[in-house]
């Protein structure tokens, strides 16, 4: 969360040589902002599908 707040002023700066930088402020704080549902909301399922999963036993010849 404190990246998103660092790099909002700079995703909103008009300055010279803002034109450079804009772009990827905008895009790291997009997907900062879609990280978080993303871990919160998607991984749980994910890991209670996989630990449910008995382990591969390695065959032994």
């Amino acid at each position: 969360m404190a990246a998103i707040l660092t790099l909002t002023p700079l995703a909103l700066a008009i300055g010279q040589g803002s034109g450079i930088q804009q772009p990827l402020d905008i895009v790291i704080i997009a997907g900062l902002l879609l990280q978080y549902p993303l871990v919160l909301l998607a991984m749980p399922p994910l890991v209670r599908l996989t630990a449910s999963r008995p382990a591969l036993q390695p065959t032994v010849t």
